[in-house]
């Protein structure tokens, strides 16, 4: 278990850094196109900070860092394996779990302290801008995903960035009779990318698109009892698992996991992670719900 003190957590909001600060959050991320959330409570903030978060206008960025100061709260010999997936907080900030845009602050009494509560979406305003265009016959599949996300105004991440420049066989085709696209735009570019098996989601701000039930192409995160597996990974139906690692910013919705225990020894993909931090508290951990590979 890692040590209290060793924690590091840092809230960024607009023009404001909240760090050094007692903090708890519930970071829920997941490879579906519906929004990621952030539910963040920082306690005893100063009257003015309290009042100038409170007036920021919704949609403004959130950003959560977490992480560890100084060496690895596992064991010293995992200390350069840690480091090497970003787990150790040595270099400065704490590596970024969740970046999406407020929804709302508010600030409660809780017995002697003051508890400021922000709550945040990623992407919740690119999903649910409407979208309508024709593109004519002979459009190119890329043409049609660029256009979409074009209108969604949202960041482009490497996978979406493949799409685009054909590298995935699954976009390959045209529209030979050309496309009508209008709606919801995360609903439409749903269906667009399901049409060629593909799925998308938002990750931190950015478009992440992959063929269904696959994993990102980066080296698989290990999950052992000496690199951060707590407790037993469950087994479910399907194949799927349930497994719990130390606060680990590297291990979000896309990425491959092996996880190797006494009962498993496998690759996944993380289809959904739940961050659950407090840096005066028990919770700091990552909770995975993953698809076999």
């Amino acid at each position: 278990m890692s040590k209290l003190f060793d924690r590091l957590c840092v809230v960024i909001l607009q023009d404001r850094k909240l760090d050094g600060l007692a903090v708890n959050f519930r970071i829920d991320r997941s490879t579906d196109p519906s929004q990621n959330t952030a539910d963040i409570s920082v306690y005893n903030l100063s009257k003015d900070t309290r009042k100038h978060l409170q007036s920021l206008d919704k949609g403004i960025v959130v950003q959560l860092q977490a992480g560890y100061r100084g060496p690895s709260p596992i064991s010293p010999s995992a200390n350069a394996a840690l480091d090497a997936i970003g787990l150790s907080g040595d270099t400065g900030d704490p590596p970024l779990i969740f970046l999406g845009e407020l929804r709302n602050v508010t600030s409660v009494r809780d017995g002697a302290d003051w508890l400021t509560k922000i709550s945040s979406g990623d992407g919740d305003e690119q999903r649910e801008s409407p979208v309508s265009f024709s593109l004519g016959p002979g459009t190119s599949f890329q043409a049609a995903v660029q256009k979409i996300v074009g209108e969604m105004k949202v960041g482009i991440g490497n996978t979406a960035q493949a799409i685009l420049q054909g590298k995935f066989p699954e976009v390959g085709s045209t529209f030979v009779n050309g496309l009508v696209v209008h709606g919801n735009a995360g609903d439409e570019l749903r269906r667009l990318l399901s049409s060629a098996q593909m799925e998308y989601s938002i990750q931190n701000g950015q478009i992440q698109v992959l063929p269904l039930g696959k994993a990102l192409n980066a080296t698989a995160i290990k999950l052992t009892p000496a690199t951060g597996l707590v407790g037993s990974p469950e087994l479910g139906a399907g194949g799927k698992v349930k497994v719990r690692s130390l606060m680990n910013a590297q291990i979000y919705p896309g990425r491959k996991i092996q996880i190797q225990s006494d009962a498993i020894d496998a690759f996944f993909r993380v289809d959904r992670a739940v961050y659950l931090g407090d840096t005066h508290g028990n919770d700091w951990y990552v909770d995975c719900e993953g698809s076999p590979l």
